[in-house]
């Protein structure tokens, strides 16, 4: 009874404050969290309404164990309303079991969700643990096999790197925000010494899994490689010839599997200064700045200076000496909005001031630390492990990404060059000055770094770099499981959410054969399965799963007419589809490509939102050629046996490089089996996409698979009379 009454009061906290219950993110975060934060995080968010709520479960949890059940016998029950509880009861019970099938039984059990979440971060901590250990005696030996090679004519004896906290940078004057929030930044913009990043995105909300792909070269598309396994910032340094610092002002963390604390120890020097484990963080970012001036001067340096920065509780990041705005500058610059309809209380106005005090005493830190290395031939980066969001919207503020939202992502990341590297590089102002507004995720930030200091190595990726001719500008960012482009960017804070459809843009519409399926669910999904046969003779692409015997005559070309249609009211976005090509063979493949590319040109069709998926694998390198995303349908994997045999076909498949994806029927054993494959095409994991289409979209938002990032696309099913 007592583990279920914890099960209870700990999920009651998790949904009133994250819309969610225990899993292993939130436990891996709990896990990697130092002291002070834990104690500060339960201050800020155990407030009067959440001790309301707790108290009543408290006083009913008590009342049910403390009140003898015989006593129910001695009240009296003229109206039977006891059997007629139990009666509904039992139809609530009998109605929930026969909506799901037997096998999902356990994904409603709320202790297995635990067992599950405490179970995977254990493997995981394990298998960290054992990595660790191997890398720890074998560093000097790792280091010689890490081949550094200079691409530029470049030799930068001072690189710093200030990584910030839960700093976001809407409320930096620097970035618009309408208070003078950051005065020292603003001064070195207008020297011509700082250059800010005006579109970039954090990976994560916490601090372990964010800087876990900052300084490696780990990433969501290779997330089936463990991050301790790739590449990181502090070896590659150290093989470079620099001599590494390590100075944090946050907890040292023994926990196996915090990135921060191991990536910190394989500095040649790691300084932890937050030492007084009280529980609350009492240490200021300053004390950095007066160790930095205790270090002797080498020829070749390389920092890691960690902050405090701007996280909770933000009243205790700054001084009385940065008391600079409160309650009434909020309201006399009308910034005391919550959104277009509330005003902020007077509690949330308090909080966010306190939000731009720490923001105000973290440009101080900033300018102190640039103002200590100015003298010197130098480059120093700034940027957020992630943002916080302070009653951007909703009554809510902090990071998690159960929740997640545009505000918690939006991070800074400036790049600070000192007048003598100004003036020994002058290549470096103008690559700095074209990458400013592209849209970058700093998972790739160790690429871009490498590249402006003129080094590399392998995984070192070109298109990964925000400097680099040919970097990826349509790389889709995904943060807090969603494609901040699509369904993040467009929020306004005194608007409704601009993403216009009800479905997240990861799950799309099964089997939509017709035009009265898209028009009945053009407000709920942004994507469409469209199942179609090509018609050598008439030249055009038949909709309908089962060929000329079940034809209507219904033309792809007019579903795409409708869909360009429903994309005037969805600017900027547009419909997408799934093409399941059914009949595509070596007779019909070049013929329908010509075909399909001259729909697209006659109907201003963009063919990248268009997927071309088939069973003949080998002909699909013909559309990936012209542009189309492309994938290999496993045809008949779920009465496959899932040997090691049929995994090294696949994985042939995958080495033939002729499609982009794979897909396949959504079954736990399948999935299972894909992801413990780890298929790869050029060291990356394969994109999955998936269909679930005995199931509605609420139930394809809680499966496994939507929370994976490998996973892009889920198709879900609706109930109806449609072909």
């Amino acid at each position: 009874m007592c583990l279920f009454f914890t099960v209870g009061i700990v999920n009651i906290f998790l949904y009133h404050k994250f819309n969610s219950f225990l899993n292993s993110s939130f436990l891996e975060t709990v896990s990697f969290t130092t002291l002070s934060e834990s104690k500060e995080f339960l201050l800020s968010y155990f407030d009067l309404k959440t001790i309301t709520i707790l108290s009543i479960f408290i006083l009913f949890s008590f009342a049910f164990f403390l009140i003898p059940y015989n006593t129910l016998f001695l009240i009296s029950d003229k109206f039977h309303v006891l059997y007629i509880f139990k009666i509904l009861l039992f139809i609530f019970c009998f109605i929930s079991i026969y909506r799901k099938p037997h096998k999902y039984f356990i994904d409603d059990f709320l202790l297995y969700s635990w067992f599950d979440a405490i179970k995977n971060l254990k493997k995981n901590i394990n298998e960290y643990t054992i990595e660790l250990n191997n890398l720890k005696s074998e560093l000097n030996k790792e280091i010689k096999n890490y081949n550094i090679t200079k691409t530029k004519d470049i030799e930068i004896s001072k690189i710093v790197i200030i990584m910030g906290e839960s700093t976001q940078r809407n409320y930096m004057s620097l970035y618009n925000y309408s208070l003078e929030t950051t005065p020292n930044l603003n001064q070195l913009k207008m020297q011509g010494n700082l250059f800010e990043f005006k579109d970039v995105i954090a990976p994560h909300s916490h601090t372990n899994q964010a800087i876990s792909k900052i300084f490696t070269f780990s990433n969501y598309e290779n997330q089936s490689t463990p991050w301790f396994k790739q590449k990181n910032i502090v070896n590659i340094m150290k093989a470079a010839g620099y001599y590494t610092y390590w100075i944090s002002n946050q907890e040292s963390v023994s926990t196996p599997g915090n990135a921060p604390e191991a990536l910190a120890r394989l500095s040649n020097k790691t300084i932890f200064l937050d030492k007084i484990f009280t529980g609350i963080s009492l240490s200021r970012d300053e004390q950095i700045i007066k160790e930095l001036k205790q270090i002797p001067p080498k020829e070749k340096e390389f920092y890691i200076l960690h902050l405090q920065g701007t996280h909770m509780d933000y009243s205790r990041r700054y001084s009385n000496k940065f008391k600079k705005f409160n309650i009434n500058d909020l309201k006399n610059n009308n910034l005391d909005h919550l959104n277009k309809n509330k005003k902020l209380t007077t509690k949330q106005a308090k909080i966010k001031s306190h939000y731009l005090n720490a923001i105000y005493y973290n440009d101080y830190i900033i300018n102190e630390i640039i103002n200590h290395f100015k003298n010197e031939e130098t480059i120093i980066f700034y940027l957020s492990d992630h943002g916080d969001e302070v009653y951007d919207f909703r009554d809510f503020f902090g990071h998690t990404e159960t929740i997640g939202s545009r505000y918690m992502a939006e991070i800074p990341f400036i790049i600070y060059l000192s007048d003598k590297l100004k003036q020994k590089y002058p290549n470096i102002i103008s690559q700095i000055k074209k990458a400013q507004n592209l849209p970058f995720m700093s998972d790739d930030f160790l690429h871009a770094f490498l590249d402006i200091i003129g080094l590399t190595i392998n995984d070192f990726q070109k298109d990964r770099s925000l400097f680099s001719n040919n970097f990826n500008k349509e790389r889709v960012r995904i943060f807090a499981n969603k494609n901040y482009d699509e369904e993040l960017k467009l929020h306004n804070n005194l608007e409704k959410n601009k993403y216009f459809f009800k479905s997240p843009s990861k799950i799309w519409l099964h089997r939509t054969n017709e035009l009265k399926k898209i028009l009945d669910f053009e407000k709920k999904y942004q994507g469409f399965e469209v199942d179609v046969h090509y018609f050598s003779k008439e030249k055009y692409f038949d909709v309908g799963h089962d060929g000329e015997k079940d034809s209507i005559g219904l033309n792809l070309k007019d579903m795409l007419i409708v869909a360009l249609k429903r994309d005037k009211k969805t600017i900027p976005l547009q419909t997408k589809f799934w093409i399941d090509f059914k009949n595509l063979n070596t007779n019909n493949a070049h013929e329908s490509l010509l075909v399909l590319l001259n729909i697209c040109k006659e109907t201003g069709f963009n063919k990248k939102n268009l997927i071309i998926e088939s069973s003949n694998y080998t002909l699909l390198n013909i559309f990936k050629n012209k542009g189309f995303y492309t994938s290999y349908y496993l045809l008949n994997i779920e009465n496959m046996e899932l040997t090691e045999e049929l995994k090294n076909k696949i994985q042939e498949a995958i080495n033939s490089q002729n499609f982009n994806a794979i897909s396949f029927p959504y079954r736990e054993n399948i999935y299972h089996f894909i992801k413990e494959s780890k298929f790869k095409i050029n060291n990356q994991d394969i994109e999955i996409l998936t269909w679930n289409e005995s199931k509605d979209l609420l139930y394809n938002m809680s499966i496994k698979a939507f929370f994976d990032p490998q996973v892009k696309i889920i198709l879900s099913g609706e109930k109806g009379f449609y072909r």
